[in-house]
């Protein structure tokens, strides 16, 4: 995966992060549409994460083969 589409993923994933986190104190202070609002801001917050473990696990992997390549080299 480029770095470019990793930046891109990282800065969706804390934008969804903040997003979620901005929903859940409007539903908390509302109370109107609370159990709505909760509920997408939950899901939002868990893609997010998502998102970002897959980031992670995706640059260890690089690093990984990164590692393999210059002791294949030597």
């Amino acid at each position: 995966m480029k770095s470019t589409t990793q930046r891109i993923l990282a800065t969706v994933g804390l934008v969804l992060i903040f997003t979620s986190i901005v929903l859940m104190l409007v539903s908390f202070f509302t109370g109107a549409a609370a159990a709505l609002l909760s509920n997408i801001s939950l899901f939002t917050f868990i893609g997010a994460v998502a998102v970002l473990l897959f980031l992670s696990y995706k640059r260890k992997q690089m690093a990984a083969e990164a590692q393999d390549d210059a002791k294949n080299e030597e």
